[in-house]
């Protein structure tokens, strides 16, 4: 369940946080192949680290975010 009375699941937010950064690095790595942006050497490497990156990225902020929330509801 994503929200619990106040609080809010940081795990849950975490994993989506990690798929919405899957879809935006699939998008952007979309935009690069369409667009010629994509390094001719080690194509494999790059895409694999966008991915890493964005999915990283969205799980850290959405989790951030969580526990920013929860944190406030204590302290206030």
């Amino acid at each position: 369940m994503l929200v619990r009375e106040t609080h809010w699941d940081t795990r849950s937010f975490a994993l989506y946080g990690a798929l919405l950064g899957l879809v935006g690095g699939m998008m952007l790595t979309f935009f690069d192949a369409f667009w010629g942006q994509v390094p001719d050497d080690h194509q494999a490497t790059h895409v694999v680290v966008e991915m890493v990156i964005f999915v990283l990225a969205g799980a850290t902020v959405l989790a951030a975010i969580s526990s920013i929330h929860n944190w406030l509801l204590r302290c206030g």
